[in-house]
């Protein structure tokens, strides 16, 4: 999966992902991320690689270029800093200009742990995300303090889009064909979805054999979903 880290500058997003990757790499000049921070770890048994991009508005259409393609944006706002939030505003209309209305956005009050800090509830009122459907935590990336909630939550959302196609993958697999006719989609399509899903490790293939199967932990995943839509 492909997750974008954005926010306005001097929010923290570079710390936010070398706290989740020590070993991440960040192109920098002074400190201030001039092009993106990339980082890759795990998260509910999946791959997941963190782009983080500039906050100085000058680097704005490198913010939108390291956005094309992404499963899902983590919106990190420096708590301490009001004008944070109204970059953050136009921030998020940034990423719906980007990416599909349906991408899951999960926003961060950062920088929790100094005193002063404005609540996750100040913020959410401010950006209006109970209207968007956008949850928020607070997060330190000094501390770590909500930086894995946040992470799993955008990962979590993500599996809940294509929920509908990986219960049809998980009950009509694995041969390829029957998940197809399961699906209503033509050859080409389905072969298109199945390579775009394998990609991001939420469906394993075999080409020679023409089946597709789920990971046993996202089929886990998928079970816990269901049971949870069934209530």
């Amino acid at each position: 999966m492909k997750i974008a880290v954005v926010g306005p500058y001097n929010s923290g997003k570079s710390t936010f992902i070398h706290k989740i990757c020590p070993d991440a790499f960040s192109i920098d000049k002074s400190g201030t991320t001039v092009a993106l921070d990339h980082g890759k770890t795990t998260v509910l048994g999946l791959p997941v690689f963190l782009f983080g991009t500039p906050g100085l508005e000058r680097f704005e259409i490198v913010r939108r270029l390291l956005m094309v393609g992404s499963d899902g944006i983590l919106l990190v706002i420096d708590s301490i800093n009001p004008a944070s939030i109204e970059e953050g505003k136009e921030i998020l209309e940034t990423i719906y200009e980007v990416l599909p209305k349906e991408t899951p956005v999960v926003v961060c009050a950062n920088k929790q742990d100094i005193e002063g800090a404005l609540s996750p509830e100040k913020i959410e009122t401010s950006l209006n995300l109970t209207k968007l459907n956008i949850p928020i935590y607070p997060t330190s990336a000094v501390t770590g303090e909500g930086i894995d909630k946040a992470l799993k939550t955008v990962v979590l959302l993500i599996i809940n889009r294509y929920y509908h196609i990986l219960k049809i993958i998980k009950n009509y697999g694995p041969d390829i064909e029957d998940i197809r006719t399961a699906l209503k989609k033509g050859s080409i399509e389905i072969l298109r979805l199945l390579q775009w899903l394998e990609w991001r490790k939420m469906v394993q293939v075999d080409w020679e054999k023409s089946t597709a199967y789920l990971p046993p932990r996202l089929r886990d995943i998928i079970d816990i979903l269901e049971i949870s839509r069934n209530k």
